[in-house]
């Protein structure tokens, strides 16, 4: 920087001097000659005159006055320019030790950073092949996937094969605990057969499956699992309990707080059933009713208002038109709801039992599904009955309100007797419309559907005559054949199906 300013300055100090000059030579005095002729000014001190002699001296004196001002001003110009070039030592010395600070950290930074990007590197690595580990085990895990759902399949292809063999109407035998109170019949009971003695008499009946006063509710609803299961497959279902009244119907199918019944236990396997079918990409949507007939009413218990249904069937679909339709997906609501209608049914006293069922309850579950990806839908529909008990008028000893409903439900029991004769007799005409019970239960006994009864009896030698009675009953039931069930499932058509 100082070198290259010097020869500038230098030049301006030539520049100075020249100015000078041209200043000296513009100021020389021209004196006139004696006849007024301009002459040139001689050279100081040659032409002898007084005048010239003291003007040389006084223009000598004027030429060094200048010549030393203008020295001076060059060396306060050079002095400036000096001063301003050369920069000071301790300032420069200073800039110098910030400068290597500051590149020592700009290393210690390259060198933190080229540390992070080895690190990185290594974790990119660890993570590149963590990523192929866990890209081998999710095509482990949709292998095995697969695998399921094809087992699944098979399971459920074979369930149903096993429901179909053992019929599409089963019939199932309950034997009440006794209370000890009272003399107890005799009875002889093995897996399948059960003979009864009485009053000098004898009689064998033959069932699917009979349960001793020590089954539990569990063991109970293990024999309609599977049948409960195909709901799912798009098949109707049937469960209904039969028997006089006090034999432990209402038990059975809706148990109690300890011991759930059939209805309870059904509904929690359904919907644990719907859980996985979900995550398989089915769409599935449980919708329930919950109704009673009385005295040839139907009524809605979903709703406090007492409100009277009918029943409208189509397509092979039986619709209750004026009921109550609740959502059954969060099913511990579901489950309260069911719990809450139950309260409603009518219930009353007689000389056979102290509160006795006047009506025949009546649960319905419905359930859609629907698989995108195989392009296939599913109804499924479940109904379960809880029989009003049967009961003879000389021994209720019914009057006025009671007397009407023994009544009604003996009638509406008779008419569901005449269609299982007429099933049996493979009838060209089944006589559903003779009572509401039996109309609402047409497309679930049509050959369509599998259904199971549960014929409980009571043990006590005074109930004798009426559970022989209710035996003689299942046992007809039990001969007759509905026929191969049918599912409701069909497939969706897609745009590419179509080209």
């Amino acid at each position: 920087m100082v070198g290259s300013s010097i020869p500038h300055r230098i030049s301006e100090l030539k520049a100075i001097f020249s100015d000078i000059k041209e200043n000296i030579d513009e100021k020389t005095p021209r004196r006139p000659r004696k006849d007024s002729v301009l002459l040139e000014i001689c050279v100081p001190g040659c032409c002898g005159h007084n005048g010239c002699i003291e003007s040389t001296n006084n223009r000598e004196q004027e030429i060094n006055a200048n010549t030393k001002e203008g020295n001076r001003k060059a060396c306060i110009c050079t002095h400036n320019a000096l001063e301003d070039d050369l920069p000071n030592p301790e300032h420069h010395l200073e800039t110098h030790e910030n400068m290597v600070r500051e590149i020592q950290f700009l290393k210690d930074e390259v060198y933190k950073l080229e540390a992070i990007n080895n690190e990185l590197r290594a974790r990119e690595c660890e993570m590149g092949r963590t990523v192929d580990e866990y890209s081998n085990r999710i095509k482990r895990v949709e292998m095995l996937e697969n695998e399921c759902l094809e087992q699944a399949r098979m399971i459920s292809r074979l369930r149903n094969e096993l429901v179909d063999l053992k019929g599409s109407i089963r019939v199932l035998c309950r034997i009440k605990p006794s209370t000890g109170s009272n003399a107890s019949s005799r009875i002889e009971m093995s897996d399948r057969c059960l003979e009864i003695c009485g009053h000098g008499k004898r009689h064998k009946f033959e069932f699917d499956r009979i349960f001793g006063p020590n089954a539990t509710q569990r063991n109970v609803y293990d024999e309609v699992a599977m049948m409960v299961q195909s709901l799912l497959d798009g098949y109707k279902i049937c469960v209904f309990a039969y028997g006089q009244t006090g034999s432990g119907k209402t038990y059975t199918m809706e148990g109690n707080g300890e011991e759930p019944g059939l209805i309870h236990r059904a509904m929690v396997e359904i919907d644990c059933a719907v859980g996985m079918m979900q995550k398989e990409g089915w769409q599935c949507l449980n919708t329930c009713s919950y109704v009673e007939i009385y005295n040839e009413e139907i009524i809605d218990l979903f709703s406090s208002e007492a409100r009277k249904v009918s029943i409208v069937h189509g397509d092979g679909d039986t619709n209750l038109m004026n009921c109550t339709v609740m959502n059954a997906g969060e099913i511990s609501s579901a489950l309260k709801a069911l719990e809450d209608a139950g309260k409603r049914r009518k219930v009353g006293s007689t000389e056979c039992n102290t509160r006795s069922s006047r009506s025949h309850s009546v649960y319905i579950l419905n359930v859609k599904m629907e698989n995108a990806a195989l392009n296939e839908k599913r109804e499924g529909s479940m109904i379960f009955i809880d029989l009003a008990g049967s009961e003879r008028l000389n021994s209720s000893k019914a009057e006025g309100v009671r007397l009407k409903e023994t009544q009604s439900i003996n009638k509406s029991l008779s008419a569901l007797g005449d269609v299982f004769s007429s099933i049996l007799r493979k009838d060209s005409h089944i006589p559903f419309r003779n009572s509401k019970l039996t109309y609402l239960l047409q497309n679930f006994l049509s050959g369509s559907s599998r259904a199971a009864m549960f014929v409980t009896v009571s043990p006590e030698m005074e109930h004798f005559n009426e559970t022989v009675c209710s035996l003689r009953f299942a046992d007809k039931i039990a001969q007759c054949k509905l026929g191969i069930a049918e599912r409701k499932t069909m497939r969706i058509i897609t745009n590419e199906d179509q080209k």
